[in-house]
């Protein structure tokens, strides 16, 4: 649109419709002196509803979480099948928690990623992300199809093998959020049991309040689960 602007409009070439974005289209910026100055642009902020329309869609949206493709990594036979995993641990809040329920944000690193071929060996020390991005070929769909069909089999057993493998790693993830949890929550007990000694203004509700919400926390985080996030299959040539 012009220095600083952008127009956002919907095609027929999109994947999927966005909520909250008119059929005419709109003109946004990231910089609030624009927006300020022109009435008709959007500033886009992280609380905007536009932007948040589409982290979620992009986090909870099933397209676009698979994909099948080549790569050379001399470490395997040719041919070798690997299935690249991704699985998120999920907290979910409790509703006892009230407004202040960000059980998940006491685990900020919940993606755990298993790589893993045919034999069950190990390949994600090997194989990080950038290595892979680095090393790939991509595979046309009709090829892709038919590597799927012959390896069905071998892929559902890789499946449930990476599901363990993911449900073992489990207990470390809930003891990081548990002592993360434990650790903010329970320094704003004692601030307040310690203030409570000499300011009688701070009432007992309160300190309840943040044991409250140490307790369920702690309830969540047991009860935490494992979810595949999404798979890439790999073929080593």
């Amino acid at each position: 649109h012009s220095p600083g602007c952008w127009v956002l409009s919907p095609t027929d070439n999109m994947l999927a419709r966005v909520p909250g974005l008119p059929d005419d289209g709109m003109t946004v910026t990231y910089d609030r002196a624009i927006a300020l100055a022109i009435e008709d642009v959007r500033f886009l902020t992280w609380e905007h509803p536009l932007v948040r329309t589409l982290m979620e869609m992009v986090v909870s949206s099933e397209l676009g979480n698979t994909a099948l493709l080549a790569l050379k990594y001399p470490a395997v036979k040719p041919g070798t099948l690997l299935l690249d995993c991704f699985f998120r641990v999920e907290i979910a809040a409790d509703r006892e928690l009230g407004p202040l329920a960000g059980v998940q944000d006491y685990l900020p690193d919940n993606l755990l990623r298993l790589c893993i071929d045919e034999q069950g060996g190990r390949h994600e020390q090997q194989l990080p992300p950038d290595v892979i991005v680095r090393q790939l070929q991509l595979v046309d769909m009709d090829t892709s199809i038919k590597v799927v069909k012959s390896k069905e089999a071998v892929i559902k057993t890789l499946l449930e093998r990476a599901q363990q493998l993911a449900e073992q790693r489990l207990p470390e993830k809930q003891r990081e959020a548990g002592e993360r949890a434990g650790g903010l929550l329970q320094k704003e007990i004692d601030r307040l049991v310690a203030l409570q000694t000499i300011n009688p203004n701070v009432r007992e509700e309160e300190i309840r309040f943040f044991r409250d919400q140490l307790e369920h926390s702690r309830a969540a985080i047991r009860a935490a689960n494992v979810r595949l996030d999404a798979i890439r299959v790999l073929v080593a040539l």
